[in-house]
């Protein structure tokens, strides 16, 4: 996991960028995340201290949840 301090624009599993259409300030996209189903064991893995605070990526959303991402 990356660390706790991590900008909302990276995925709070894994590092990477998550491509949040809403982090796009100048984007009229909807965002990936509205066209997929995040398993709850998905979003378990995200740390306490940045729920609601960054996105995962699409990867880590939907791993599978015996993966270690």
């Amino acid at each position: 996991m990356i660390d706790s301090n991590a900008t909302s624009s990276l995925c709070p599993v894994c590092g990477k960028p998550n491509d949040c259409a809403y982090q796009d300030a100048g984007s009229n996209r909807m965002c990936w995340c509205f066209s997929v189903t995040i398993k709850a064991e998905s979003l378990r893995k995200i740390p306490e201290s940045v729920r609601g605070k960054a996105c995962l990526c699409r990867c880590c959303a939907q791993a599978d949840p015996a993966s270690n991402e």
